[in-house]
């Protein structure tokens, strides 16, 4: 018996907001003295993010949408 091929496809999460892509994931992380977080997006890849760069109101193990950008030590997550 042929079986078809059972791996799983990764899961990629996204919306489309005025015309770009956006990622989803949750905030597992932020270092207010440091004006740092991670997020971990859906691929379980840990994204990080300046503290100053997302909404008011938005607190630990949130889920957020946000935008990658490519910054001087690689991947960060912008427009959170």
């Amino acid at each position: 018996m042929l079986r078809k091929n059972s791996a799983k496809k990764p899961s990629f999460a996204f919306i489309l907001n005025n015309n770009f892509m956006m990622r989803i994931g949750k905030i597992i992380s932020i270092e207010s003295e440091r004006a740092k977080g991670i997020i971990l997006d859906e691929n379980d890849q840990e994204i990080p993010f300046a503290v100053d760069e997302f909404a008011p109101g938005i607190k630990l193990f949130d889920t957020v949408s946000f935008k990658i950008e490519l910054g001087e030590n690689g991947l960060r997550a912008v427009g959170v």
